[in-house]
C-alpha cells in the first residue's frame, strides 16, 4: 500500500459550459466546440482532456425568459468541462475562457442559433456563459483549506486525493 502523501495538492480550474442541442444545428455546433476543445491538448495548458454528458436526450434542462415574455423557453442542455492546469485568478485563464467563449459564440451563430441565458450564467451579456469551478486536488483537505482559505461565493473548492 503506497503512503499517504500529506500536504500535497494540486491546482487546477475547472471550466463548465452548458450548451444547449435542442435540434440538428446546434448539436453541429456543440460538436464545432468539441473539435476545439480536442486542440487545446496541445497548446501547454495542461489540458489533457475534457468531460461531457450525452448529447443525444439531453438529462439535463435550461430555462430562462425573453424580456417581455411570460413563459420561459426550454432548452436541452449538454454540460460540458474541462480542467486547466491554471490558476484561478490567473491572466492566463482568463484569456483562455475568453477564447472558449468567443468559440462557443461563434459555433452557435454559424449554426444559426443565437446564444442565450441558458447557455451559462443567466446574464445577457455572456451569451457564451461559462461558470469557473477553481478544482483543487488535495490528499489532506483541512491542511488546503487552511492555506488557501475559505471558499468564496465566487469559487467553489471540490478536493480528491492526487493521483497523477
Amino acid at each position: 500500500m503506497a503512503a499517504k502523501r500529506k500536504g500535497l495538492y494540486e491546482v487546477r480550474t475547472r471550466v463548465t459550459c452548458n450548451l444547449p442541442v435542442n435540434d440538428g444545428q446546434e448539436e453541429k455546433a456543440f460538436l464545432e466546440v468539441l473539435e476545439f476543445l480536442n486542440d487545446l491538448r496541445h497548446q501547454g495548458l495542461g489540458v489533457s482532456g475534457y468531460t461531457h454528458s450525452e448529447s443525444r436526450l439531453a438529462v439535463f434542462h435550461g430555462y430562462w425568459w425573453p424580456n417581455d415574455a411570460d413563459e420561459p423557453v426550454h432548452d436541452q442542455i449538454v454540460l460540458c468541462t474541462v480542467d486547466y492546469r491554471l490558476a484561478f485568478g490567473s491572466q492566463e485563464l482568463s484569456l483562455q475562457v475568453k477564447k472558449v467563449k468567443q468559440t462557443i459564440r461563434k459555433c452557435y451563430r454559424y449554426y444559426g442559433s443565437p446564444p442565450r441565458r441558458s447557455m451559462g450564467c443567466g446574464a445577457p451579456d455572456h451569451p457564451a456563459g461559462l461558470k469557473l469551478l477553481a478544482h483543487v486536488a488535495n490528499d489532506d483537505a483541512a491542511n488546503l483549506r487552511r492555506q488557501i482559505g475559505a471558499s468564496s461565493p465566487q469559487t467553489n473548492l471540490s478536493h480528491r486525493r492526487n493521483t497523477d
